[in-house]
């Protein structure tokens, strides 16, 4: 590496009769002023300090920059053609039950949407008896125009548990595809794909056509979702993962979903208008650069030091070159020696060891319980107080808070880290839905419906926000870059058993009504214990490259305080932001 102004690289190359190596790559902090040189004999009276990881890479070309920025706003543009999608779902807002109104001479009632789900079948009956009909609903929805009310009820519940399998098919492939081709090219392509189908939704001629162009999607989707969390987390300095993590919170997609739902008051505009909205985060993607730590592990180092290079000139850094012996030896420091022969990883190496198999059943039980959360909230949302509509847009602005808190526990404490997140953030979820047990229990709705609904919108953002994050982190930060891809499309998958559970328990509601909120309190309480009880701390531990440094990534009190403490006493002098 060649540097001005500030740093300059030295390389002592040593040759063999076979073959070459370098044995350091030592950055040398010049005094200002100074001019810069590429000999060893430049500077005389500075100390070198040798480069052991990208992190360190990342922050001399600045830890949390113009890209970092431009990469964060957008995945996050890129939420809300998603969010919007996934609210406006046939078993969500897509789902929402009409009053019907007959006015016929001797034939007039009011059928609500709490009566037809007490008793479709009547409902069916009814409706279909009367010939001048009118309905009251909080926009027209897919129930309304396909009338399901005439539909068995265990159909869009089997066709709602059909779907995650889909999506398992998609997290099955992602994890391979983005550790084989790479991050960029998978996440335009999956969100591509998924604008595709939010259009195509739009214009859907029947429900059936609905069902497949939604299977497609739901294929897509983990392709994107895998790929762009690993681009995203490997492409800055580890201590602002969180921040980056935060880029695909659905909170200002939702509260745009709920808002256009409203505006637009039919399921096919809303959806034709978001996805339009969707398509510059699209073109935007096309100015991403390729992960460094992928290029690195793939042996391709001119294509990681163009990459560093890049993200450099984007951050304006100016007087800094990496070449492809810098990433070389990044690569030695990683693992000693460079690999002659590329292994080949599986699912199976999530499980190479103790450590890694507790932290991997730790992750999918915790998994399950955020998409059965999540899952009962949408799926139920006609249950809760207030406007559908306006509701999902108040899930997405209760959200919005949450990334500030956690950035802020992140910097400003010395002992709040992953592991108290995790645990803290599970057991506040499990109280929320354990009291919403209750008060569903109690049955009065006049008395306790809108404390219930306070309860279960407390639970649900906490759980798909701060819990998410925790989640998603502990998954890239305890696992290995071999196997990280993997890793996170795996335990999207396993997560999606919690999909299929969730619509079958608010079928069951018509036979027991609290089942929804009994399933999401336990499953909360069970991860919770899990984190607890297996968990490590990963706060401010750099990202481990291969199973090896997995397994032997043991941090003692000790170290863990040094490295809080150093850090804490370099937040007066950090660069700033962008």
């Amino acid at each position: 590496m060649i540097a001005t102004g500030s740093a300059w690289a030295i390389f002592k190359p040593e040759m063999s009769d076979t073959s070459s190596s370098i044995e350091e790559v030592l950055i040398v902090d010049s005094t200002e002023g100074s001019s810069a040189s590429s000999t060893a004999g430049a500077s005389s009276d500075v100390a070198p300090v040798e480069y052991r990881n990208l992190d360190q890479v990342f922050k001399a070309i600045k830890s949390y920059g113009r890209y970092q920025l431009f990469i964060f706003l957008t995945v996050q543009w890129a939420c809300f053609p998603m969010a919007a999608n996934s609210a406006a779902g046939f078993f969500s807002l897509g789902g929402l039950k009409p009053d019907y109104h007959c006015h016929d001479q001797n034939n007039i009632f009011t059928i609500t949407a709490d009566e037809i789900s007490t008793n479709s079948t009547q409902a069916c009956f009814m409706v279909k008896s009367c010939s001048n009909l009118t309905t009251t609903n909080a926009w027209y929805s897919m129930y309304e125009e396909y009338e399901w009310v005439c539909a068995p009820d265990y159909v869009r519940s089997s066709v709602a548990s059909f779907l995650p399998f889909a999506t398992m098919i998609g997290y099955s492939i992602a994890g391979h595809f983005s550790d084989y081709f790479g991050r960029k090219w998978l996440v335009i392509a999956g969100f591509g794909i998924n604008l595709f189908c939010g259009f195509a939704q739009s214009f859907t001629p029947s429900w059936e056509f609905y069902i497949a162009i939604t299977v497609l999607s739901s294929i897509a989707g983990p392709v994107y979702f895998g790929s762009s969390f690993a681009l995203m987390v490997e492409s800055v300095n580890s201590k602002y993962r969180m921040i980056q993590g935060f880029a695909f919170q659905w909170s200002v997609g939702y509260i745009l979903a709920g808002i256009s739902a409203y505006l637009t008051g039919n399921w096919r505009t809303h959806l034709l208008v978001m996805n339009c909205v969707g398509v510059p985060a699209l073109i935007a993607m096309f100015f991403l650069q390729e992960s460094p730590r992928f290029l690195i592990q793939r042996g391709k180092y001119a294509k990681a030091a163009a990459s560093i290079n890049r993200i450099a000139r984007f951050n304006n850094i100016k007087g800094m070159y990496f070449d492809a012996r810098d990433m070389m030896q990044l690569q030695i420091q990683n693992n000693a020696a460079i690999p002659k022969k590329k292994k080949h990883y599986t699912v199976v190496h999530l499980f190479a060891n103790k450590k890694l198999t507790l932290y991997a059943i730790s992750q999918i039980l915790c998994g399950i319980a955020m998409n059965i959360i999540g899952s009962v909230m949408f799926y139920n949302i006609q249950d809760l107080s207030g406007n559908p509509l306006m509701n999902v847009s108040l899930m997405g602005a209760l959200r919005l808070w949450t990334p500030f808190a956690a950035v802020l526990l992140e910097n400003g404490s010395t002992r709040f880290g992953r592991k108290t997140l995790m645990v803290s953030t599970q057991t506040f979820v499990c109280i929320c839905f354990t009291a919403m047990f209750f008060v569903d229990l109690i049955n009065n709705r006049e008395l306790f419906h809108v404390a219930g609904t306070a309860l279960a919108l407390a639970g649900y953002v906490v759980e798909s926000s701060l819990v998410w994050i925790a989640y998603k982190l502990y998954t890239t930060e305890l696992f290995p870059t071999v196997i990280r891809a993997i890793a996170l499309s795996t335990f999207s998958t396993t997560s999606l058993l919690g999909s299929v559970l969730a619509p079958q328990m608010i079928y069951l509601k018509k036979y027991w009504h609290p089942l929804p909120y009994c399933g999401a309190a336990i499953t909360a309480a069970l991860a919770a214990l899990m984190a607890a009880l297996f968990l490590p701390e990963t706060k401010f531990v750099a990202l481990p490259d291969t199973i090896h440094e997995a397994k032997n990534k043991t941090v003692s009190q000790a170290t863990k305080n040094k490295l809080l403490i150093t850090d804490s006493n370099k937040k007066s002098s950090e660069e700033p932001l962008i």
